[in-house]
């Protein structure tokens, strides 16, 4: 299959995407996305990643479909987007200073081969003081990202160490990526399909 559709409207994704030599068709999916009592941060993100490839895949079954989902995690508590900037507020107060982890499900489906993962990148973020948390606040930066920042932009300089892949804290683990494409079959890009002689 060298048809390809990214289930998610996320710009971050799509330039990920893009940075493997991707071009995707972009299908927003309509999946419920509260998180069940209980569920671990891991868990939350690879069901919605599925839920979200599958949702597209069963109305394109000719192609290749990617879909992720990320969230913030420290002291096993879920940080998702934040609903407003009281939320974002908290959230920022909670990251001051911890290590935290940030979980990104992956799914790429195609056809009746379903290829999924889970990835986690540590980051520790340094003491943030009320004043930089109303500085970064005011940005609006971390309008729609997981844990109220955005690491591609100001809020890098919040973090002194990561460990792990810095694709998965943006939103898709590309070496996972790479490595679901492959094993699905994918055809075409940069990197599939190039020396197959088609």
């Amino acid at each position: 299959m060298d048809r390809l559709i990214l289930g998610s409207q996320s710009p971050q994704r799509l330039a990920l995407c893009r940075q493997l030599g991707l071009d995707p068709e972009v299908i927003a999916p309509d999946v419920d996305e509260t998180t069940m009592p209980g569920e671990l941060a891991s868990d939350l993100v690879l069901r919605l990643a599925i839920d979200k490839a599958k949702a597209v895949s069963v109305m394109n079954a000719d192609a290749v479909v990617i879909a992720g989902d990320s969230v913030v995690s420290v002291n096993e508590k879920v940080l998702g987007k934040p609903a407003d900037r009281e939320v974002a507020r908290s959230m920022l107060q909670s990251l001051s200073d911890t290590t935290h982890s940030v979980f990104s499900g992956l799914a790429v489906v195609a056809g009746d081969k379903v290829f999924n993962c889970v990835a986690e990148t540590k980051l520790s973020f340094v003491k943030l003081s009320p004043e930089i948390i109303e500085a970064y606040l005011e940005t609006n930066e971390w309008e729609g990202k997981a844990g109220a920042c955005c690491i591609q932009g100001m809020g890098e300089a919040f973090v002194h160490a990561l460990e792990g892949s810095y694709s998965n804290v943006v939103g898709l683990p590309l070496h996972k990526l790479f490595e679901g494409l492959t094993e699905v079959g994918f055809s075409g890009g940069a990197f599939w399909g190039a020396t197959s002689g088609e």
